[in-house]
């Protein structure tokens, strides 16, 4: 009887993981860093199966990466990290400060989350 509980915890566990897969949230986080003015350093940081963004590549060592980017980069590598988990504090992000080192594309990659903000993980 144990297996068989053990089986649909199994179960109900996978179940919760493909749910959280395609979330609306991942999709909508995938087609940012897409977008055709995104930074492409700041897109490779994260991993993508082809669909959606499944996480940063290199979290452990995120901060030390983003030091390397140049500051509008990091702004907004920042920028992403804090919609990517806004339970995050490693990785602040200052809008005034990236607003000073942001041309006008990037402006409106930040202006247009504002208007429509979401969270990946909430």
């Amino acid at each position: 009887m144990s297996e068989i509980k053990d089986i649909e915890v199994i179960k109900a566990q996978m179940r919760k993981v493909r749910e959280l897969r395609n979330t609306p949230t991942k999709v909508r986080f995938f087609n940012l860093l897409n977008n055709p003015n995104m930074m492409p350093k700041v897109t490779a940081l994260w991993d993508s199966d082809g669909q959606q963004i499944t996480g940063i590549k290199d979290e452990k060592n995120f901060g030390d990466i983003v030091e390397g980017l140049s500051s509008g980069e990091a702004d907004m590598a920042k920028f992403c990290s804090g919609i990517w988990n806004q339970n995050c504090r490693r990785h602040p992000f200052d809008i005034v400060a990236a607003m000073r080192n942001f041309d006008s594309t990037n402006r409106s990659i930040v202006a247009e989350w504002i208007a429509n903000p979401f969270w990946v993980i909430n």
